[in-house]
């Protein structure tokens, strides 16, 4: 049902934003059993992956995303902060082009794209 769905969603970024993670965790998961395309649910568990740095839990779940939505900039833009995380710069590059590429307003990415370049520069 899509009102439990998004029920779940929304209490698990809630736990997420109280640092509630296993809850948060609880919540995306049982989202994406009833909906294993819902992007948010991955997305969301993402976030909270990436919280928590364990960076390639949350490129897992960001791919899965990317998989079904691939115009979804914010999990490229997500992505490309683990990977720089994990110090995979390339990587990180690229998905931030890519977010751009998807929405060209997107002031996060460019401000990573920025950010990152500057770095590789020094």
């Amino acid at each position: 049902d899509l009102n439990n769905i998004y029920a779940y969603c929304y209490r698990g970024a809630t736990y997420a934003t109280l640092e509630r993670y296993d809850e948060a965790f609880q919540d995306y998961n049982k989202a994406i059993q009833l909906d294993p395309n819902y992007t948010d649910a991955y997305y969301n568990r993402g976030i909270s992956y990436k919280n928590l740095g364990k960076y390639d839990d949350a490129i897992r779940d960001y791919t899965r995303a990317i998989e079904i939505n691939p115009k979804f900039a914010r999990a490229y833009n997500n992505r490309g902060v683990a990977y720089y995380n994990l110090g995979k710069y390339d990587l990180a590059l690229a998905d931030y082009k890519k977010a751009l590429e998807c929405d060209p307003n997107n002031q996060t990415a460019k401000n990573n794209l920025k950010f990152l370049r500057k770095q590789l520069q020094q």
